[in-house]
């Protein structure tokens, strides 16, 4: 009953944040070298722990599908501890970078929500950008994920807002 009162209260701070979200390049350098990342345990990351086992194994066969039809990577990833850093910038920046994902790499796209600071950032390529306009990511994350939140039904708004990128980035 916690996690779902704290994760209500998450979306709907993380919502006024949604409109001043940046995509990012993932660019070089790891600004903090210290950090503890959480393990990639594949395209799906709950660090959090607010799916079941079956909404997992659901939202990884979705992804992997897409995975396999397109050679595309779309990842999801939900951490509790963004510290030592104070911004999902560069925390999005570094741990991409931690777990092997290609600067600038148009197969890679990863959403991160960060709980303690009540944040998502979507990182992607500039070429992505082509494909993905911050104004449709914004949407995205706003009409799929954040109201399906904030009504405490996390599974469907990961599978819509993935669904939404998977079809507008295409095959």
């Amino acid at each position: 009953m916690m996690t779902r009162i704290l994760f209500v209260l998450f979306a709907l701070i993380a919502t006024l944040f949604v409109k001043a979200q940046e995509t990012e390049t993932i660019p070089s350098p790891k600004t903090i070298t210290t950090t503890n990342f959480p393990e990639k345990l594949g395209l799906v990351n709950d660090h959090v722990g607010i799916l079941t086992a079956e909404e997992v194994a659901k939202l990884t066969t979705q992804l992997t599908d897409y995975q396999s039809k397109t050679k595309r990577n779309l990842y999801i990833v939900m951490v509790d501890d963004t510290k030592p850093y104070q911004n999902m910038v560069d925390y999005t920046r570094d741990l991409s970078l931690e777990w092997g994902l290609t600067p600038d790499d148009e197969k890679d796209l990863m959403i991160v929500l960060g709980f303690d600071i009540h944040d998502v950032r979507v990182l992607s390529s500039s070429e992505n950008l082509e494909k993905l306009s911050l104004d449709f990511l914004n949407s995205v994350l706003n009409d799929s994920l954040l109201a399906n939140f904030n009504e405490g039904k996390f599974y469907q708004g990961l599978h819509l807002a993935s669904k939404r990128i998977m079809e507008a980035w295409g095959e």
